[in-house]
């Protein structure tokens, strides 16, 4: 093993201090600005690396969705997508990784079931259905009810940690 090992042992000890330092950092930034910036955190340099960050991921998933469309044009990008997308995180919250994915999860079951409504329920020789539009005022009051008695979102601002060996 020799020198090769310790030095990869240094290297990716040093990688996790690093790591650490910029999660701080990005953390401070994000609650108290004047606070971070009076403890010597570079927000300008914080700042700069989330949006080039945030913009890669954007690029990936828009390249993802012309790719499940096949062709991108204005009208596969209207208002309902942007507020489903909006009713995701705030049910789900937007303080947490795992509040996004609660939301994406919770509101894909309940607008599953929506739509399978709209389309109606034989019973008999009779036809149940909700009027057509209705999945989204049911969405609208889900997310204000949300907003009103839980407005931190399902997880309150959590996030789920797995224990993995016992630790």
């Amino acid at each position: 093993m020799g020198y090769s090992g310790v030095g990869l042992c240094h290297s990716s000890g040093r990688c996790v201090v690093c790591q650490l330092r910029i999660r701080t950092g990005l953390r401070a930034s994000r609650e108290d600005e004047v606070a971070a910036d009076a403890s010597g955190i570079n927000m300008y340099g914080h700042r700069l690396i989330s949006l080039v960050v945030s913009a890669f991921f954007a690029g990936v998933a828009g390249a993802l969705f012309g790719h499940s469309l096949g062709v991108l044009n204005p009208n596969s990008f209207y208002l309902g997508i942007t507020f489903i997308t909006l009713a995701m995180l705030v049910v789900g919250g937007i303080g947490s990784l795992t509040g996004a994915v609660m939301g994406v999860l919770v509101l894909s079951i309940i607008i599953e079931g929506l739509v399978r409504m709209e389309r109606g329920m034989e019973i008999g020789e009779t036809t149940l259905a909700l009027p057509t539009g209705a999945q989204e005022i049911i969405i609208g009051i889900i997310m204000i009810l949300v907003l009103i008695l839980r407005p931190a979102g399902l997880t309150g601002g959590r996030e789920l940690r797995l224990r993995i060996g016992g630790r």
